[in-house]
């Protein structure tokens, strides 16, 4: 979505901006009124929500923050500024230094990317890196593996006739989690690496502004139809795909290994999730009922003895007779 807002948002030329509407504004935003499977999957998957909800995710790079590195960066950084700046200070530096090379007029004069050396934004990526990878990629299966109705869209849609080119927008919590899905830009990401400025997992190259994930069906005259991936324009061969292309059969077999049969509903623990209201409905019966029988025993014992024959005992059942 962010290319769209750039293309929309952009020099359209004489009369194109009336086509998006009469007072040449933006279209407003679509409200979804059912859940997007394909693209939101993760707001549909329990497990995943949960775990953000731990905030596991957040510790490596929360250690790596607290490292000399980072406040080796902060403080050289204070002094370059001639502020007294701390880490939160910092980390907006770089996102506005990120902000403005995004910008047309000023990508190639950012004020903010000035106070910023090679080395700092090495720090600033790294930590920055660290928690996309523990948030979206390969240390929780689960990430990952809720993408899996997505790449099963995608192929069946390659499986079908020539047709228009399929065309979906989304952000890098979709895009991050399908490349990893095919196993794409593995890595073993911790706070304390060796040499942490040689890795493969790097958001700036995966999901970087306007990043896009390309399937593109090439159909030869001798041999199997195959299927090209390219991520961000560039082609790339998934592990488990033919050099040069990936066949159907190919891809399914990655889908069905790395996310279990694409059973999302086990995937996203939502039926432990449906169990679990179930059993949280029985406990507050069983409460209830408790709660109802406590007042009644003690209703009871406070009327004791029976002013007329014919009262129910508490346990029994059975009417209580006077013996006159």
């Amino acid at each position: 979505s962010s290319g769209i807002n750039a293309e929309y948002g952009g020099p359209l030329g004489p009369g194109r901006r009336e086509e998006l509407n009469p007072a040449g504004y933006l279209p407003p935003a679509i409200n979804m009124s059912t859940p997007d499977l394909l693209l939101r999957f993760m707001d549909s998957c329990p497990k995943f929500s949960a775990y953000l909800d731990g905030g596991s995710w957040k510790k490596e790079a929360a250690k790596f923050e607290a490292s000399a590195d980072m406040a080796g960066v902060v403080e050289e950084l204070s002094a370059r500024m001639g502020l007294n700046l701390d880490l939160t200070d910092t980390k907006s530096v770089y996102y506005l230094c990120a902000n403005e090379l995004m910008s047309p007029s000023q990508s190639h004069s950012s004020h903010f990317c000035d106070f910023l050396t090679n080395s700092d934004l090495e720090v600033l990526n790294f930590a920055k890196d660290l928690e996309k990878f523990y948030k979206y990629s390969y240390p929780f299966p689960t990430t990952y593996k809720m993408s899996c109705r997505l790449l099963d869209y995608m192929i069946t849609s390659l499986e079908g006739e020539d047709g228009d080119p399929v065309l979906m927008f989304a952000h890098e919590e979709t895009v991050v989690p399908l490349l990893a899905l095919l196993q794409m830009y593995e890595d073993h990401l911790t706070h304390d690496m060796a040499d942490y400025r040689n890795r493969t997992f790097r958001t700036g190259h995966i999901a970087p502004f306007a990043a896009n994930v390309a399937f593109v069906r090439m159909k030869c005259e001798k041999g199997p139809t195959l299927i090209k991936v390219l991520v961000n324009e560039r082609p790339v061969d998934p592990p488990g795909c033919s050099p040069g292309g990936c066949t159907i059969k190919e891809l399914r077999d990655i889908l069905s290994s790395r996310s279990d049969g694409c059973d999302f509903d086990k995937i996203c623990g939502v039926e432990e999730e449906g169990a679990g209201a179930v059993r949280v409905a029985l406990a507050l019966l069983i409460t209830l009922t408790l709660v109802q029988s406590t007042y009644i025993f003690f209703h009871c014992v406070k009327r004791w003895p029976p002013r007329q024959e014919g009262a129910y005992s508490l346990s029994g059942g059975e009417p209580l007779l006077d013996d006159d």
